[in-house]
């Protein structure tokens, strides 16, 4: 049993090396928060470019207002210039419809004045968002290249470790490597098998009796800790003390 709990024990140390390598395919960023800034970006300059276009075809829409005001404007002072109007009173309503187009004219330029302005600065805006946005993409082809090849190197480290890992699972005991893995997965950090230096199981921090602790050099006899259950061998065995710190 103690030959073959060293050879458990070196396949642990593969399990440890598997899971680290496996934590650190998880942690590599794959562009995917990026990725989410990206379409909120693109979708906020969707919403100011409908903005911008809504408040150019009212910018249009006013031009012509104030087109056709001054048209009217020049054409009713030409009237009063040229003396068409004859009457005092009748001079007196044009005068008064002539003022009436300039406030009206002094209105559309103000409104207009107020578009081009609100225009100009949802351009400036837009302006900058794209530039922000062309500079996320352009990071984001960096970070998933990146990826690509982290990802690639560290899979095929981890294909490898497994087919060793495999092979020596083969050599211990098929009951024993059952329950080693039923052991594993129940775990927390994926680890079934302690290594002791002293009489504490290094996994829960539970005291393991003396007497427990002393056998372990001598019996064949599997011993597990009675708090977490894991499989439990000394140090002194010679068994890889990997992935017990």
């Amino acid at each position: 049993m103690r030959e073959q709990l060293k050879k458990l024990a070196g396949v642990q140390e593969l399990d440890t090396r598997i899971g680290a390598l496996t934590r650190r395919l998880e942690a590599i960023d794959d562009g995917s928060v990026l990725a989410g800034k990206i379409a909120a970006a693109e979708a906020q300059i969707e919403r100011l470019r409908a903005k911008r276009d809504e408040k150019t075809m009212a910018q249009r829409q006013v031009e012509d207002e104030a087109e056709r005001v001054q048209q009217k404007l020049d054409k009713e002072k030409q009237r009063l210039e040229a003396g068409d109007v004859s009457g005092h009173r009748d001079v007196m309503d044009l005068q008064r419809h002539i003022q009436s187009l300039g406030q009206h004219l002094l209105s559309v330029d103000e409104k207009l004045h107020d578009l081009i302005t609100k225009a100009n600065a949802d351009t400036a805006k837009l302006t900058e968002l794209e530039g922000t946005l062309a500079k996320a993409r352009r990071k984001l082809g960096q970070i998933r290249q990146k990826h690509a090849a982290d990802s690639t190197d560290l899979q095929a480290e981890v294909a490898r470790l497994e087919v060793e890992r495999n092979e020596r699972a083969a050599t211990v005991d098929e009951a024993l490597m059952a329950r080693y893995d039923s052991i594993r997965v129940r775990t927390e950090d994926n680890r079934a098998l302690v290594t002791l230096r002293e009489p504490i199981c290094v996994a829960c921090g539970t005291a393991i009796p003396m007497l427990m602790f002393d056998r372990l050099l001598i019996s064949d006899d599997m011993a597990l800790c009675e708090n977490c259950g894991r499989i439990l061998i000394r140090l002194d065995n010679g068994a890889s003390a990997a992935g017990d710190d």
